[in-house]
């Protein structure tokens, strides 16, 4: 996310005068969880697929439209690649995919996946709403952070890191299907599927006017699933490192197991927080209270790729302790004691509603959240030519700092400030100071939601990437992009 060179240079500009790290508050916690369920209690009418379920051809001429509002990047690396997978299927494989229930893996991979594809370009199509724009800059920011050529290197070794199998174009973005909750389509599965050389990231049409803690799940989508999915081979290095690891400390084939069978969603996890910081554990703990009956679920599938929530918050306090900024064990510490809270005995329950126990104690479950949060983090991967995933990405005091201050500005009515616009100030910041900000006692949660798009919204306006026209900036980044993604699909 931040070049080293860059971010001391946003220092000087944002929190000249700081004197005081903030202190982690979650008082004001139950207030954000109300807000995410309110939002969708009165959630915004969005664009659907249903009406292009059986018109293909209004469904290409529609896409045709929206193409020139795109910048030039993704009208290559997304809508003309996918408007050309469509005329190959033909309208008679098409309506035949919409029109039967699937009976294959695949159909039922592009039941689902077509509709999000078109919707994330037809948002795009006339005017494009505020909140798209601030959900496609977060969503780019969060993916450059990992995967963009400066920030490919070895902190310790300044050692280039092989660019990602599956390319470094940010994912486009969609708001809707409200069930299902945040997603994401990686790079590597609109590859194989549609031909696409992006992902997509999807928010609940909630988040389009509320709902402010669930935005800090863009982490976990972004510069979770869609990085670790970027590099092929790079999930299964590490659920080998989070397995061996568990093993070695416990001795519990079970346990090694359920971590590594939840790899994915752990690592997301994990990368969310090395680049969005301590006010992520927070926003998470309330996001999942507000999708359940107020408190963190210690109930869960054998089979889901999901930690048990309770494990979720405890692997959050593990991972904040291991980031390189000062106050790092006291959020830590905070994110624990707001987790134990939600605290009792974890089962798994199968499909018809019959429970069976964890494989180990809480206690020793809580203990194993260490070890696979240190495995994720500092495991020298040799798909990373022998670095780590917190060599790449990390949270230091200079972000902690720009937080602390931005968390301030946002809770005064008015513009993003000069000094917090341009190069070096990422939207990670707004999305981080917006959910510490909101936690705190006394929040206006309605007022920091609405400085929150705005500022993302004003930073995307001077976004390079998102010219109409080419530009050196986005040739280049089409150029590695594209070549990065042509390689062979697993």
């Amino acid at each position: 996310m931040i070049p080293s060179m860059l971010r001391m240079g946003i220092l000087v500009l944002s929190t000249a005068g700081a004197l005081h790290a903030a202190i982690p508050d979650f008082s004001n916690i139950n207030n954000c969880i109300y807000d995410v369920r309110k939002a969708e209690s009165v959630a915004p009418a969005v664009l659907t697929f249903d009406s292009y379920e059986a018109n293909y051809t209004q469904l290409l001429a529609d896409l045709q439209a929206a193409m020139p509002n795109l910048p030039y990047v993704y009208q290559q690396a997304a809508a003309k690649p996918f408007i050309q997978f469509l005329k190959k299927l033909g309208q008679t494989k098409y309506l035949r995919i919409f029109r039967f229930n699937a009976t294959d893996d695949r159909t039922a991979a592009l039941q689902q996946i077509i509709p999000d594809a078109a919707l994330a370009i037809l948002s795009y199509y006339g005017t494009v709403s505020q909140g798209v724009v601030a959900f496609q800059e977060v969503v780019s920011d969060l993916y450059d952070g990992f995967l963009s050529e400066e920030d490919r290197a070895g902190k310790l070794t300044g050692r280039p890191i092989d660019p990602p199998t599956y390319g470094i174009i940010p994912p486009l973005v969609k708001f809707g299907s409200a069930d299902a909750g945040p997603y994401t389509w990686p790079a590597s599965a609109t590859k194989e599927l549609l031909g696409m050389g992006c992902g997509i990231v999807s928010l609940p049409p909630a988040q389009l006017k509320g709902g402010l803690i669930a935005w800090s799940t863009l982490g976990h989508e972004t510069a979770g699933h869609d990085v670790t999915h970027a590099d092929e081979g790079l999930l299964e290095e590490l659920a080998q490192k989070v397995h061996d690891a568990v093993m070695s400390k416990f001795n519990s084939m079970e346990l090694a197991n359920y971590w590594a069978s939840c790899i994915d969603e752990s690592s997301a996890d994990v990368c969310g927080y090395l680049n969005m910081g301590p006010s992520l554990g927070g926003g998470l703990i309330g996001y999942f209270r507000a999708l359940g009956n107020g408190k963190l679920r210690t109930i869960g599938y054998s089979d889901d790729p999901h930690p048990i929530d309770l494990l979720r918050g405890y692997l959050a306090a593990a991972a904040v302790k291991r980031l390189h900024f000062k106050d790092a064990a006291l959020w830590s510490q905070m994110i624990t004691a707001e987790t134990r809270k939600d605290n009792g005995t974890l089962y798994f329950v199968d499909s018809e509603g019959n429970l069976s126990p964890f494989p180990v104690s809480l206690n020793l479950a809580i203990q194993s959240t260490e070890v696979v949060a240190q495995a994720i983090m500092e495991s020298k991967l040799d798909v990373l030519q022998g670095h780590s995933l917190q060599e790449i990405q990390d949270w230091t005091d200079d972000d902690q700092a720009i937080v602390d201050n931005l968390t301030t500005t946002l809770q005064m009515e008015g513009s993003l400030p000069a000094s917090l616009r341009g190069p070096g100030f990422y939207a990670a910041y707004v999305i981080a100071a917006s959910t510490q900000a909101a936690l705190q006692k006394g929040a206006k949660i309605s007022v920091l939601f609405n400085q929150m798009v705005r500022f993302l919204s004003a930073m995307h306006t001077e976004n390079p990437t998102w010219s109409p026209m080419p530009t050196a900036q986005s040739l280049a980044l089409l150029e590695h992009g594209l070549k990065s993604t042509s390689g062979s699909m697993r």
